[in-house]
């Protein structure tokens, strides 16, 4: 039932009906191709009455798939897991293995904030209170402690298995009780050696789905939660000039954008101050401004992988070296990413094999200016956050051209124009994972323990981050909240772990029957540090506090 037969070559095709019959008309010779998955696809010659016999998919039925500290077959799984190929993780471009694994897989939800550089959040099948919520994350049988997801270049991966439920959780405790994310990576293939190159180029633009409101909307909108408020006895539609005046200056207002407004009532500011006023509101003659023009820009972002793969029965090698520069699409936002990657696998006799892989990445995150004093991890960042807050009637220059420091009057909401290279704020992140393995198959030392393997992994996990932050005193946050000071901080921490497992493994079929039993030890360590945090004021020169930094670090 539910068969597809299909004229090889043509658009010619039925589906098979609830007894597996069908009919369909091609010319004598040709060539029909039946296919329904979980089956082994046929190819047969037409005839006037014809049996089409199909056999199960054994390879996909006996597909290995990476479970607990081992593998198993994919049809002896009893619990909900998804496994995710390498193809499947690269046929769109993505930034980090995080957000290649978006819409491929059904219970798993991939959250993003916008910035260059950050990985997203990983949900299986919403929170529990065992854990934090996110999942366990183990790259090649090691437990990521000190390193996340994100660190491993995207092309590098060979798959990535998703334990979703208790029973295919259970053998990491209550660590898996979000889910566990198993990640195998590329190895070496024997046979000649094989050089690849993969490149990716991209570019976005923010389109705003929600229109926000123009300067008179504004207004308007502030006329009637006056109204409501029961601070004005005038309706919303019925516009007076005290009321705006009233309204606007709640926080405070701009003489700037208060000149603007008033040109809605045909008065100018010394009219105003004069105590002129007005009852004939034009709003067409009021500016607008579009906060985000000053923050937004067309995001480029370009990728490339070159990795060599070869080897013989023996030994077995891959190597692999990867640059991504992601430019985003808030101005001053950037993130470059360099990884290594090399594994060798030695099987010098039949019983013994031993080998390791070690990936290491350094990535450069620009959070470009800050909005706030703090790096803030708003959505799509925090100077765009700031453009959004700042209201449409306020203008970004006065009538002499020089910057509006703070356009409508609140000291929290200063402007955003001119700001880039003012501020910089930035990451470097150095991760390191190794994995180290050796081990022994008994049965080809002896026979009678055939199925009978032990294997000794180490894995150490090394992570070193440095946060670097200056702000100029002539920065429209300093000036607006700070009088103008310059501002230089600076911290680093260092995260060390490792993990050492010792695997004892059974696995022998005896006719329909099979089985397979694992014994596990495992020791690991963890250790955070914070290597130094500090702050400086008055500083007037942005390389001088790069300098304090590199005197910590021991580079100056």
């Amino acid at each position: 039932i539910g068969a597809a037969v299909v004229a090889q070559g043509t658009t010619n095709g039925v589906v098979t009906d609830v007894d597996g019959n069908f009919e369909i008309r091609v010319s004598p010779g040709t060539k029909l191709e039946v296919s329904c998955i979980g089956y082994t696809t046929v190819v047969v010659e037409a005839a006037n009455n014809m049996s089409v016999t199909m056999k199960d998919d054994a390879l996909l039925l006996e597909e290995a798939v990476a479970v607990g500290y081992g593998t198993m077959k994919k049809s002896d799984i009893t619990g909900a897991m998804v496994s995710v190929k390498s193809e499947e993780l690269v046929q769109n471009p993505v930034l980090n293995a995080v957000e290649a694994l978006q819409g491929k897989a059904a219970g798993v939800i991939i959250g993003n904030n916008g910035r260059p550089g950050s990985a997203g959040s990983i949900n299986i099948r919403g929170t529990n209170s065992f854990s934090s919520g996110s999942p366990l994350i183990v790259i090649d049988g090691v437990v990521a402690q000190s390193v996340g997801l994100d660190m491993i270049n995207p092309q590098d991966i060979e798959t990535i298995d998703i334990l979703k439920d208790a029973s295919a959780t259970a053998i990491y405790g209550a660590r898996g009780g979000s889910g566990v994310i198993l990640v195998t990576t590329k190895r070496g293939n024997s046979g000649k050696l094989s050089l690849s190159y993969s490149g990716t180029f991209s570019a976005e633009k923010i389109y705003e789905v929600v229109p926000y409101m123009d300067a008179a909307q504004t207004l308007e909108w502030r006329r009637w939660a006056m109204y409501y408020a029961g601070e004005t006895s005038y309706p919303g539609d019925q516009p007076n000039i005290d009321v705006d005046y009233k309204g606007i200056n709640i926080k405070g207002i701009s003489d700037t954008a208060w000149a603007n407004i008033l040109k809605g009532w045909g008065l100018t500011m010394d009219q105003w101050n004069a105590g002129q006023k007005s009852t004939t509101w034009d709003p067409s003659k009021i500016a607008s401004t579009d906060w985000t023009q000053f923050t937004d820009r067309v995001g480029i972002t370009h990728e490339h992988t070159l990795s060599a793969s070869g080897g013989t029965d023996k030994m077995k090698a891959y190597v692999s070296l990867g640059y991504m520069n992601n430019k985003g699409t808030t101005i001053g936002q950037e993130y470059q990413r360099y990884t290594f990657r090399t594994s060798v696998d030695i099987t010098p006799v039949k019983w013994f094999s031993m080998g390791g892989s070690i990936n290491a990445r350094f990535g450069d995150q620009e959070y470009g200016v800050d909005g706030s004093g703090g790096a803030s991890n708003s959505v799509p960042g925090s100077l765009r956050a700031k453009a959004q807050a700042l209201f449409p009637y306020a203008v970004p220059y006065d009538e002499h051209g020089d910057v509006v420091v703070i356009p409508d009057g609140n000291s929290l909401n200063a402007t955003v124009v001119d700001e880039f290279g003012k501020t910089e704020l930035s990451n470097l992140n150095y991760n390191f994972t190794g994995s180290f393995y050796a081990g022994l198959d008994f049965g080809e030392m002896w026979a009678p323990l055939k199925g009978l393997t032990f294997k000794s992994t180490f894995g150490p996990q090394l992570s070193f981050s440095q946060s670097y932050k200056y702000m100029s005193g002539d920065s429209a946050v300093r000036i607006a909240q700070k009088g103008g000071q310059d501002l230089v901080t600076s911290s680093a921490s260092k995260n060390f772990s490792w993990t050492l497992d010792n695997i004892v493994s059974y696995a022998r079929t005896f006719g329909d029957h099979s089985v397979n039993a694992t014994l596990l030890q495992e020791a690991w360590y963890k250790m955070n540090t914070t290597l130094y945090s500090m702050s400086g004021y008055g500083i007037a020169l942005k390389e001088v506090g790069m300098e304090m930094t590199q005197k910590w670090w021991g580079l100056g």
